[in-house]
């Protein structure tokens, strides 16, 4: 399971670059993405494309 941890600087790459629809959503302004672990393809291109580097798996 991947989550978004708070060294997410909300730039929006994870949004655009997740395969499955829906699964990373905008956070409410000012916030961080939130990634619906149950649409969570477990791909990590999230992660991969990161700049932050704060998507993790836990």
């Amino acid at each position: 399971m991947f989550v978004i941890t708070q060294e997410c600087d909300g730039c929006g790459q994870c949004l655009d670059v997740c395969p499955v629809e829906g699964a990373i959503v905008p956070g409410e302004a000012p916030g961080l993405p939130h990634l619906i672990t149950s649409l969570c393809a477990e791909c990590g291109a999230c992660q991969n494309d990161c700049p932050a580097r704060a998507i993790v798996e836990q």
